[in-house]
């Protein structure tokens, strides 16, 4: 019994663990796919901001983006969170580097996608891909001469700004936003058949704790029986007959108490014939 209580209370606690792994896998894939889109508008804001004022800083911002994407350039720590709007004029970065150089597609595959998930984010990946095209045109032309006209500098907001720009723009965003739904609903059954499975387990425990109680009480209750007195009135006998001391002092107030089958008496009491 103590076995089997042991046996349930690992699998338990494991059963706890998976609805922790189930969450966070959960928030992992949520992450990932905002960090699709995030880069998608930091793209597009660093882009827009070179061509309006030429400063170079964002260009390179531009690239250091997409390089951190493709795995050609190592990963900040924590660059879920909020980095890029964090970057200014200075150039200082909030948070360094963390030595990883991985491909956000290669991040995807590692958080356990369904085939279906990664199709639908791979396909919002290369059509990000496909719109940084339009964006490096815009760019190149204001570099087309050493100062850019105002004709240029005009024509190149409007290829980031045209009804053209705003539906590729899209076309990154709807396959995300598709993502987000299948993997809702799969990670959120994950999780509630994680949650389920530890319930039932839970219950079994706790049975099982309610039994192995019982049975140590039952247990308790047939070793008085079957010794007449607790064990440790008992134990307090054997101690003073071995000793010598045949009054039995802890039994002197009960008159008559049979400890473990002997007949306690007081000493002055005269024996029965």
């Amino acid at each position: 019994m103590f076995v089997a209580f042991a046996i349930f209370f690992a699998i338990y606690v494991h059963s706890e663990k998976q609805i922790d792994r189930a969450n966070e896998l959960r928030f992992q894939s949520r992450a990932l796919a905002d960090e699709l889109r995030q880069s998608s508008d930091d793209l597009t804001r660093m882009a827009r901001s070179y061509v309006f004022t030429g400063n170079p800083l964002y260009k390179q911002h531009y690239q250091a983006i997409l390089d951190i994407r493709d795995g050609r350039s190592p990963r900040p720590i924590n660059y879920h969170d909020i980095y890029w709007d964090l970057v200014l004029d200075d150039d200082q970065r909030p948070r360094p580097y963390g030595g990883q150089s991985i491909a956000l597609l290669d991040l995807m595959r590692q958080a356990g996608f369904t085939e279906e998930e990664f199709a639908t984010l791979a396909q919002a990946k290369a059509n990000s891909d496909e719109f940084t095209h339009a964006e490096f045109t815009a760019m190149k032309l204001i570099e087309s001469t050493v100062i850019p006209t105002d004709v240029d500098r005009l024509k190149a907001n409007l290829m980031l700004f045209d009804a053209a720009y705003l539906r590729a723009k899209s076309d990154i965003t709807q396959p995300i936003s598709q993502f987000y739904q299948m993997m809702d609903q799969r990670t959120l059954n994950a999780v509630h058949v994680a949650e389920t499975a530890s319930i039932r387990l839970r219950i079994v425990f706790v049975s099982l704790g309610l039994l192995l109680i019982f049975m140590i009480w039952n247990a308790y209750r047939a070793l008085h029986l079957t010794l007449g007195t607790s064990v440790n009135e008992l134990y307090e006998c054997i101690t003073r007959l071995g000793s010598g001391d045949v009054l039995f002092h802890p039994c002197r107030p009960r008159q008559g108490k049979q400890c473990a089958g002997l007949d306690i008496r007081n000493p002055n009491q005269p024996r029965p014939d």
